[in-house]
């Protein structure tokens, strides 16, 4: 299969978030429509039916924690800021302070919780001492939000090397009760963020509202060669491969997949190339749905559509 692939005409596109990762669950709250019609997700694979309890346990610490108490959980805040040159990413080299909080948590038989809280601590609305005005200035700023998803993927990054590990990510947790307070008719849409205008081409697409930041628009997992997938995620600008949809009983019939993968490899622009005698797998491609992407007869990564963007696009030099 080729990385790097000629310009072709999508049918339907969408952005797309990739995680390298086995089980990671972000944790995000938002409204992504009134509440009326709002619904609750359904928990990540094997999420724990049980309660579950932890403490904040700084680096280095999970050894003693365990033996004080049975505790499941560990948490640990990753601040500092997106652009300021002292965040969680600056801690240990290249971010692998992730790495080594996660790698020390599971040694003690512990799931790793991360509350990932930076839009707080970045620039310019750090110097405001008005919070929740702070957090929604910086929240509609185009380079802030560039550098805060940025930072983001490399904190989903240091966490996907675990692959088939449960991570929980807690994002921004404040930030979504202040969206909530300036939010018109109790509609996350009526709030602007810097989301497409970042420039970044997995958020190609997306509203420039609080509800286009809370919508992952599709999450892939690539799968491992011991998985039968490939021995490394795809490096080239655009990777093409073939999917199907993972629900038995859909469209039998493989489609063309395209991805405009970003500079950090972490995340991209989905199309999907539909033939004109395929409409049925067009209109199957929605929230929720599930899609297997293969090489060939392998199937190499694992999808889950979130928000799909309607109607024809230009052709695009590659």
């Amino acid at each position: 299969m080729i990385d790097t692939v000629p310009a072709a005409r999508p049918r339907r596109r969408a952005a797309a978030r990739l995680l390298r990762a086995g089980a990671c669950a972000a944790s995000v709250g938002a409204l992504l429509a009134p509440a009326a019609h709002a619904k609750l997700p359904h928990p990540p694979a094997h999420w724990p039916r049980t309660l579950q309890l932890g403490l904040a346990d700084p680096a280095g610490d999970a050894a003693a924690l365990r033996r004080s108490a049975p505790l499941a959980l560990r948490a640990q805040y990753l601040s500092g800021g997106a652009n300021t040159g002292k965040g969680w990413a600056t801690w240990n080299r290249r971010g692998t302070f992730v790495s080594r909080y996660v790698r020390e948590s599971l040694r003690a038989h512990m799931t790793p919780v991360f509350t990932y809280y930076q839009l707080r601590q970045s620039t310019p609305g750090a110097r405001d001492r008005d919070e929740p005005r702070a957090v929604l200035r910086n929240l509609a700023d185009a380079r802030t939000m560039r550098a805060w998803f940025e930072d983001l993927a490399l904190a989903l990054k240091r966490a996907g090397a675990f692959h088939n590990t449960r991570i929980v990510l807690h994002v921004e947790p404040d930030l979504w009760g202040y969206v909530q307070q300036r939010a018109v008719g109790d509609d996350a849409a009526t709030v602007p963020a810097a989301v497409a205008a970042t420039g970044l081409p997995a958020l190609r697409g997306l509203p420039d509202t609080a509800a286009g930041l809370a919508r992952a628009i599709v999450r892939l997992r690539w799968r491992t060669s011991a998985e039968g997938g490939r021995h490394a995620p795809p490096t080239g600008p655009r990777y093409a491969a073939n999917a199907r949809f993972a629900r038995p009983g859909l469209v039998g019939i493989d489609f063309g997949v395209m991805l405009d993968l970003a500079p950090d490899g972490a995340t991209a622009a989905l199309s999907l190339l539909l033939p004109d005698d395929l409409p049925t797998a067009a209109e199957r491609i929605r929230a929720g749905e599930r899609l297997l992407v293969l090489e060939g007869p392998r199937i190499v990564a694992e999808a889950e559509v979130e928000y799909v963007a309607d109607g024809p696009t230009r052709d695009r030099e590659a």
